[in-house]
């Protein structure tokens, strides 16, 4: 197998936005800890243009690639929705097709659900 075959349990990338830098690094942190996300990437300072009724609209905010498996985005959305201090302007789940083996089963053992279950 390929360094970028297929992996049957590739998982998923979970990407959320918050205004505030402090509060992604909080929150990667807290999801990493809690073993529902295998590895949190913050990309600072990112410039957002979006739609909006008068034309578009364009502001920063920082972003947050988390990977985990596919069974933990459910915990990791409800635990993101559910403390409004982080300010989170999105959350979006991509599911992961295929990469490398090592990491994805990496990732996969670190996220397990039967890890998960406190």
């Amino acid at each position: 197998m390929g360094a970028h075959a297929s992996h049957p349990m590739a998982g998923t990338v979970v990407i959320a936005a918050s205004k505030s830098h402090e509060a992604c690094v909080s929150f990667g942190h807290r999801l990493v800890q809690s073993g529902f996300v295998a590895s949190a990437t913050i990309i600072p300072k990112a410039t957002s243009i979006r739609g909006t009724d008068k034309g578009t609209e364009e502001f920063e905010e920082h972003i947050v690639l988390m990977e985990t498996d596919s069974a933990a985005v459910p915990n990791v959305v409800e635990f993101l929705k559910s403390n409004p201090l982080y300010e989170i302007t999105k959350i979006v789940a991509v599911p992961i097709s295929g990469g490398s083996w090592d990491y994805l089963n990496w990732m996969s053992e670190v996220t397990s659900p039967k890890k998960n279950q406190r």
